[in-house]
């Protein structure tokens, strides 16, 4: 199969040998553990839970002249192992370690969408432990080699000859937005997915024109071009629109009154919404939304909105940084608050327009 001739460019045959076993394998969706793996079996069947593909993909990497040890861990839902004591019970799932031109690499080879150097959600939990049985064993930090990206770039025109609001969007996801995005696109029909589209925008959103643009497209990223029209912005002399059709919350995740354990988000996230509106002739600002700017912490996260007049057009943006995976409870408090206004800001923004 040509995985194991020996080239010049290590990692390049570590990915061809990640690929296929992607490729070769369907995961049960079972973590499984230690002594109830069977690789081989596993391995001539094509199917196997996460433990047997990713010791397959271990053993192919040490085989190809790739040192790869086995890193155990416990998933996001099963809770911290003990480091003082650690004992085979607290783990439940394994990734592979390898160092390859002075760069370490943890490997998980379950999920086709995944790739080479990235790790599913579930096992971004903080650290496992590296077994060396030759030498002792280690623990080794888990660090998301990237964080989420959701940018949204569009521009809106009114026509009071016709009554019609039309517009632009261009949506970009990078990261892990792009991994699930690519997922979400692959898993329906593109009808059923521009339907669906259309209902998690806006009231009114209808699509005139979708484009999957595949020649910018990565694993890591996705962009989407869409055209639209909108329903119902005109009332008599008065034009009213939220000009956030996208919205990255619709609700605040963060309703409890209180908490007693640290948020963990997993990765760094940030989301982006720039939106150029404009002002048809006969047509003067009436309202526009207030401008907001929202430090939280020390540089934990970050949130700027503003709306300006320029002319005959507005220029719109929202920018929120989330820049910390794990928050301390006591952080809670001023975490919930930003997000009141994350929400508010998405939910009531209201730009009127009125008719000279």
């Amino acid at each position: 199969m040509g995985l194991l001739t020996p080239e010049k460019d290590t990692l390049k045959r570590a990915k061809k040998i990640y690929n296929f076993i992607q490729n070769h394998f369907t995961w049960n969706g079972k973590y499984s553990s230690f002594g109830r793996a069977r690789v081989k079996e596993a391995f001539n069947a094509k199917k196997g839970n996460a433990w047997e593909i990713n010791m397959s993909l271990i053993n192919l990497l040490n085989t190809a002249g790739i040192p790869t040890k086995m890193m155990l861990i416990s998933t996001r839902q099963n809770g911290l192992p003990k480091t003082s004591h650690p004992v085979m019970i607290d783990f439940n799932y394994i990734l592979a370690k390898t160092n390859i031109n002075g760069e370490t690499y943890l490997l998980d080879a379950t999920d086709n969408y995944i790739p080479f150097g990235s790790l599913p959600f579930r096992t971004l939990n903080h650290y496992g432990r590296v077994m060396d049985f030759k030498n002792d064993s280690s623990w080794e930090k888990i660090i998301p080699k990237h964080g989420s990206r959701e940018a949204v770039i569009g521009e809106i025109k009114f026509d009071p000859t016709t009554k019609k609001t039309n517009g632009t969007l261009s949506i970009v996801n990078s990261g892990y937005r792009g991994i699930s995005k690519h997922q979400e696109k692959n898993e329906i029909n593109e009808e059923e997915y521009i339907n669906k589209l259309e209902e998690s925008i806006s009231e009114g959103f209808v699509i005139t024109d979708y484009l999957f643009d595949e020649e910018k497209n990565t694993p890591l990223k996705t962009q989407e071009l869409i055209t639209f029209e909108l329903e119902d912005s005109f009332k008599e002399k008065m034009v009213y629109l939220n000009p956030f059709l996208v919205k990255f919350f619709k609700k605040n995740p963060f309703l409890s009154e209180n908490r007693n354990f640290p948020v963990d988000f997993g990765y760094k996230r940030r989301y982006t919404y720039i939106i150029n509106i404009e002002i048809p002739i006969g047509y003067i600002v009436h309202e526009l939304p207030n401008n907001k700017n929202i430090k939280f912490g020390d540089n934990y996260g970050l949130l700027r909105f503003s709306a300006q007049q320029n002319s005959n057009n507005i220029a719109l943006s929202f920018d929120l940084s989330l820049n910390e995976t794990h928050l301390e409870a006591e952080n809670y408090s001023a975490l919930k608050e930003l997000f009141k206004y994350v929400t508010s800001i998405q939910n009531n923004s209201l730009l009127v327009l009125k008719k000279e």
